[in-house]
């Protein structure tokens, strides 16, 4: 691309080293200005230690009302996820939030597990962002939450 470049240039104009400098500067230039990319996962990040709700679950439901804020499952605390049984996993859910789990969240926690692992690692932190696809679906939207399921034929269009 410099080579592209420089041939359109008149002839001493500019040396292949200042070019090199220029690009180095634009490049450490954008690297300042421009914020870090981030990475949105369709998983629950941030766990919580206790029975508290996670406000970003209340708020995803809230710009989702009244079409598909069911579709937001609530997150049960760390240790609930920690479990390996269903029957012991939704014993634990039901002592410390009153309310229990569905195998459909159950069956999630192997990858919650495993992306809360990985997060773990500071190095990892504040790169990636948490999004639930239908919060993404209702902002193309013009901010409306969409009124058909994926499971139906106008939902699959």
């Amino acid at each position: 691309m410099a080579a592209s470049l420089l041939s359109r240039l008149p002839r001493g104009a500019v040396r292949p080293a200042d070019l090199m400098l220029i690009v180095a500067v634009v490049a450490i230039v954008a690297l300042l200005i421009l914020p870090l990319p981030t990475i949105m996962i369709d998983m629950p990040i941030g766990l919580l230690n206790d029975a508290s709700s996670r406000q970003c679950d209340a708020l995803a439901r809230q710009r989702l009302r009244p079409y598909r804020s069911s579709s937001v499952f609530g997150v049960p605390p760390r240790a609930v996820t920690r479990l390996h049984d269903y029957a012991q996993a939704n014993a634990l859910s039901r002592e410390l939030t009153g309310k229990g789990l569905s195998k459909q969240s159950f069956y999630l926690f192997p990858k919650i597990r495993e992306l809360d692992d990985w997060l773990m690692d500071s190095e990892r932190r504040g790169e990636w962002q948490e999004c639930h696809p239908e919060v993404a679906f209702a902002q193309l939207n013009s901010g409306a939450a969409l009124q058909t399921s994926k499971k139906t034929r106008v939902g699959q269009a």
